[in-house]
């Protein structure tokens, strides 16, 4: 999907891709090895790519949320949507974490 919008066209737009991440890709666990393959994988993609592309203008970043995901919670979908907010405003830093 990357592939498809990482043109020149998105990069002077100042195209922006964020990726959900999870704790798992840092700290594996045991009972859940295949999620954190999973977001390990997606973690390393975003950090490469983010290296590859922002010489082109488009920004690539990995929101890391913390916890499970719940309303009326720390990790309620509207509070982890601002930090996705923050990312694609700041073009900061390729990785937030969310604890």
């Amino acid at each position: 999907c990357i592939q498809q919008v990482a043109n020149e066209e998105f990069g002077q737009k100042n195209g922006t891709i964020i990726l959900t991440g999870g704790y798992a890709a840092i700290k594996p666990f045991l009972g859940y090895l295949c999620l954190a393959l999973d977001k390990a994988a997606l973690r390393n993609m975003a950090l490469a790519l983010n290296n590859d592309l922002k010489d082109k203008g488009i920004f690539v970043g990995t929101v890391m949320v913390c916890g499970a995901i719940q309303p009326d919670t720390h990790f309620a979908p509207g509070l982890i949507a601002e930090k996705f907010w923050q990312m694609y405003i700041e073009r900061k830093d390729w990785e937030l974490l969310y604890e």
